[in-house]
């Protein structure tokens, strides 16, 4: 994966950044001041805390690349891995988007999950040029809510969890809308790829993403957030 991460019309207030909607984002990145080859793990961001990898299969990792992008390290069948970004998230209601770069293969599959508890509980939205679909980890078992069609390249994609709506849009439109209302804390947002919990087909070769962020929602509507490579 890669994601070099910036905030268009965004200004700094005690530590967020606010966006031109009037909701903030609880974190976000930006690469070009890591060293080249630095895990996602040990790099700190523009705005939360750090992050934690909390599943690794077959070794696979994100690291920062020399152009200030992210990476994914160690691609081929079976190889997944999910970092969770840490941060105070001051609800249980908010939205991670990523830009979807680099024309990933149709298995090579994407995550952004939300309201992680632990690798047992949480929901999660599954991406590729493929295929789209919504997860939930309930109790370490994990079942498809939803399902849709794939993701073009150079789609902004985001996972919005408000309340018990779970909706995965592609440039603003649902790909997947779903309800459910077995996870209701906030838990962490989080990024990944490939195999985590299913699909041990899944891979994370080709899979590369610009600009990351999580917004939160409060009580509000949902709104898009404005960001650029």
């Amino acid at each position: 994966m890669r994601c070099g991460w910036r905030l268009l019309g965004a200004a700094f207030l005690l530590g967020w950044i606010i966006l031109p909607n009037g909701h903030a984002a609880v974190f976000s990145e930006n690469c070009d001041t890591e060293v080249s080859g630095a895990e996602l793990l040990i790099t700190t961001p523009d705005v939360g805390t750090s992050w934690t990898r909390v599943i690794q299969n077959s070794g696979a990792t994100i690291q920062c690349s020399g152009i200030g992008d992210l990476d994914l390290v160690s691609s081929g069948t079976s190889r997944g891995v999910l970092y969770t970004a840490n941060a105070t998230y001051p609800s249980a209601n908010y939205t991670l988007a990523v830009t979807m770069v680099g024309s990933p293969s149709s298995d090579d599959y994407q995550w952004l999950v939300a309201r992680y508890q632990d690798t047992s509980n949480y929901y999660a939205c599954r991406f590729t040029v493929g295929a789209t679909a919504i997860h939930k980890v309930v109790a370490g078992s994990a079942s498809s809510l939803g399902t849709g069609s794939g993701i073009a390249d150079g789609s902004t994609v985001e996972c919005k969890i408000n309340g018990t709506a779970i909706d995965l849009l592609d440039d603003s439109s649902a790909a997947v809308s779903v309800t459910d209302s077995d996870i209701s804390a906030a838990g962490k947002g989080g990024l990944g790829c490939g195999f985590l919990i299913l699909l041990s087909t899944d891979d994370c070769a080709n899979t590369d993403n610009d600009d990351f962020v999580i917004t939160d929602l409060g009580g509000g509507a949902a709104r898009r957030v404005i960001f650029a490579q």
